[in-house]
């Protein structure tokens, strides 16, 4: 819940809101944000037991601005076909 509550706080919501809700499911559904943030905090050896005594601010900032990059490419796609 601690690492749910941190990617709310940081997530750009504006970011998300500009992308069609259709498009936005589907893409996420494929880039699996959850198991790629999982795996960055497991790299640098945070896990449920050690999450306490990391600050792992940086980490979901940059996987939250991946995820962003993949879903503006998904956006501007979209444009590109009209």
């Amino acid at each position: 819940m601690s690492i749910a509550f941190i990617v709310y706080k940081l997530c750009n919501k504006d970011k998300l809101a500009a992308v069609c809700l259709s498009e936005f499911v589907k893409k996420s559904q494929n880039y699996n944000f959850n198991a790629k943030l999982f795996r960055s905090l497991a790299e640098h050896g945070i896990n449920e037991k050690s999450f306490l005594g990391h600050s792992i601010t940086q980490l979901v900032i940059d996987e939250l601005e991946k995820f962003y990059d993949m879903l503006s490419e998904a956006d501007n796609s979209d444009k590109a076909e009209y």
